[in-house]
């Protein structure tokens, strides 16, 4: 439960350190979104031999500005091209959900407009990355453009960050979908003081046990219902022994 005071973002700040230190996380790529962009977590994840891939937004004012000074003006990333500096480009197009997108993801490790302590204060930073997504919705003609920004331990393969880039909305997404669909997230009215974040909290560790159970065949909606109206399956997702 969160400590008194705390927000929910406050209390993920909190929690992340401690959550990083009981992942086996050599040799894989830890994904955050723009709370989890903090200092402790890219050092943490840096020291134990893995890559980290953080949303940089607001909450970190100054990095961000310099990031998206960078590249918002060509001059600059013609500067860094002429320097010898590495910028790799990845172009993508896709089409579903009734829009059709294309991303184009930009990497590179010119990192010189970023002051010398703060990049030190980021372990292991290598490379900055913007995502400029040009969306158009199929039935409305609507289109829109939204630039996201990043920064990584990782070399500045733009092609494989797109790929990490897209795997982390992805899940992101059908997480959410499947809250919304079986528990009705979207239209919860739940709100007072921590109980919102700790309902939520309750139905994603939910969602995981009737994920990760393969003895019921059934969509994780008719698990549900299966362990509602049966004790033993219930047992059975809890993984307890009620002969006992």
């Amino acid at each position: 439960m969160p400590r008194r005071g705390a927000t929910g973002g406050e209390h993920q700040i909190t929690v992340l350190p401690d959550l990083l230190d009981l992942l086996d996380l050599e040799g894989h790529t830890v994904s955050l979104d723009a709370m989890g962009c903090q200092k402790a977590s890219a050092r943490k994840i840096h020291l134990s031999n893995a890559n980290y891939l953080l949303a940089l937004k607001g909450n970190q004012g100054t990095l961000h500005k310099r990031v998206e000074e960078f590249f918002s003006r060509p001059s600059h990333v013609k500067a860094a091209q002429q320097s010898g500096k590495t910028i790799t480009i990845s172009d993508c197009e896709n089409q579903g959900h009734g829009r059709h997108e294309r991303r184009i993801v930009m990497a590179t490790d010119a990192l010189e407009g970023i002051d010398k302590l703060e990049r030190e204060n980021w372990l292991g930073l290598r490379s900055i990355v913007c995502v400029e997504a040009h969306r158009r919705e199929v039935n409305t003609g609507k289109e829109s453009v939204e630039k996201r920004y990043y920064i990584t331990n990782h070399e500045p393969d733009a092609e494989l960050l797109q790929k990490f880039i897209r795997q982390h909305w992805a899940i992101e997404n059908s997480c959410h979908w499947i809250l919304d669909v079986t528990w009705k997230e979207d239209a919860s009215r739940i709100r007072k003081k921590h109980a919102a974040e700790n309902v939520a909290l309750l139905r994603k560790l939910a969602l995981n046990l009737l994920k990760a159970d393969t003895t019921v065949k059934d969509t994780v909606r008719g698990k549900r219902l299966q362990a509602t109206f049966c004790e033993k399956i219930l047992s059975q997702f809890l993984r307890i022994d009620i002969s006992k």
